[in-house]
């Protein structure tokens, strides 16, 4: 059984790390696991007169069970248009064609002491000519 025995040292058995999820980054991807400053998108998915919040996985390893918008790491050389749309696509699988528009907001750092991290926001405003999403 995992065990947290100080706010830093987890112990765990070699068969509970072996079943833990890991994160490979992919070629050209950064990984931030480690990182006190990581670099997010936080998209407010706008159809009409409503706003998207979507609750996180409770397995998840950030803010699990809280309320959101789509957000991700900026972890590789795309473009804050493109990763957006790829975040739409893979998180609500809304795809480019229903997107009317994209406004990024004004990048905010966001402390977050529990994660031992500086989250360097890029909210971002997407209006979207659908209301039909499927979660991911």
């Amino acid at each position: 059984m995992l065990q947290l025995t100080s706010d830093r040292l987890l112990v765990a058995t070699f068969e509970e790390l072996d079943e833990m999820d890991k994160f490979i980054p992919k070629p050209g991807q950064i990984d931030f696991t480690h990182a006190r400053w990581s670099p997010v998108i936080n998209c407010a998915v706008k159809y009409r007169d409503k706003i998207l919040l979507v609750e996180r996985s409770p397995e998840l390893n950030l803010y699990p069970g809280y309320w959101n918008g789509i957000s991700g790491f900026l972890d590789d050389q795309r473009s804050l248009e493109e990763k957006v749309k790829d975040e739409l696509q893979e998180e609500i699988r809304i795809g480019e064609e229903h997107i009317k528009s994209i406004h990024q907001g004004k990048i905010f750092d966001q402390e977050a002491p529990e994660y031992k991290k500086i989250w360097i926001v890029h909210p971002v405003l997407v209006e979207v000519d659908t209301d039909k999403i499927t979660l991911n």
